[in-house]
């Protein structure tokens, strides 16, 4: 407050001088927002060349994009003035769809199929992307611009051996352009197969257990142990032939009653497996006859725990615990193949040791 009287058109003066930075300050940042905006509106105009008009409300979607984008660049602007939006920061679009998925390349209307940055990624997750179970559909959708790099690619004689290709790459690529690429691993070279080893097989695993009879567990065996049958199902493993055989050797007097009236799908369920081939994929319940081909390709049972371990290559010395059968199934139906495991543990060791040198 200014008191009227004797210099107080001084002192008016010397009150409003004080709120000029303020002023200046806010006119900075009216500049900026508007500049802000000005950008946004461009980038974010080209969008509606991705959108269906009959399914995608364009104003609405137009309008969360924009916000959401002047939001994020006004927040960067004030902590790191002078860099660029990071990439999930530039590239925001509204939903182009129900059925776009992560890794989708979306070009723009008009635009050559030829023209890298005419292209997009999408880089939001599948599992957000898919409606399922009554989810509300994803607002936003996360991309990201390609890369011209084929012209390199073109240029450059790649040696066959991985590690020295992207060593070469390393080499040859621009900085810029070497960002956006990857070096996908390489699976392990085959190794099992016609003219390689032979595979593994059901005998190989589990030939060298004792017999026991269904319901039964070995005294002096860890996880020897066969799930129970009832006097139907034993009668009906009774009927499957030895090595692969399965219910379509029933009299149909043991057919189930999803099976009947000429039903021909579904033969794994109460099958045995094959001597001489390798074991089907096991699950958790790997130790029930009516899950799959659990069947023990000679004996009157399923297979037991045990077997269900050595075929998913566990030593006979590792001992699986549980409060019942089933959390023990569990554990090994989910359960990584060990030599499986071992094998892709190595490779990737020995290519992060070839990429280092």
């Amino acid at each position: 407050m200014v008191r009227k009287g004797s210099g107080s058109d001084v002192r008016v003066a010397q009150q409003i001088q004080r709120f000029v930075p303020s002023i200046e300050a806010l006119e900075g940042v009216w500049d900026e927002v508007y500049a802000v905006v000005g950008t946004t509106l461009k980038a974010i105009a080209d969008t509606r060349a991705f959108l269906d008009t009959s399914d995608n409300p364009i104003p609405e979607l137009l309008v969360g994009a924009s916000r959401r984008r002047i939001a994020a660049t006004m927040d960067l602007n004030l902590i790191r003035a002078e860099e660029a939006l990071r990439a999930w920061e530039q590239y925001i679009l509204p939903p182009l769809g129900d059925d776009l998925l992560l890794g989708d390349i979306l070009r723009e209307k008009g635009e050559p199929a030829d023209s890298a940055e005419a292209h997009q990624i999408v880089v939001t997750p599948s599992c957000d992307l898919v409606r399922r179970h009554g989810n509300a559909k994803v607002v936003e959708v996360l991309v990201s611009r390609c890369e011209p790099v084929g012209e390199w690619f073109q240029k450059i004689s790649l040696p066959r051996n991985r590690a020295k290709a992207c060593t070469e790459l390393e080499k040859k690529l621009s900085e810029p352009v070497r960002a956006g690429c990857l070096c996908l691993p390489a699976l392990p070279p085959r190794t099992h197969g016609p003219g390689l080893l032979p595979y593994w097989t059901v005998r190989d695993a589990v030939c060298h257990y004792p017999p026991i009879r269904a319901g039964e567990t070995h005294p002096s065996i860890p996880n020897h142990r066969a799930a129970a049958l009832s006097a139907l199902n034993l009668e009906r493993i009774q009927r499957v032939p030895p090595d692969g055989g399965d219910r379509r050797s029933w009299p149909p007097g043991l057919t189930l009653p999803c099976h009947r009236n000429g039903y021909e799908g579904h033969t794994d369920v109460y099958g045995r497996m094959w001597w001489d081939r390798p074991a089907p994929t096991l699950t958790t319940r790997c130790d029930s006859l009516s899950n799959g081909r659990y069947g023990h390709p000679q004996q009157h049972r399923a297979i037991s725990l045990r077997e269900a371990a050595a075929l998913q290559s566990f030593p006979d010395d590792y001992i699986f615990y549980g409060g019942s059968k089933r959390s023990i199934a569990l554990q090994i139906g989910n359960a990584v193949p060990v030599r499986l495991a071992e094998t892709l543990g190595r490779h990737i060791v020995e290519m992060r040791r070839a990429l280092r040198r």
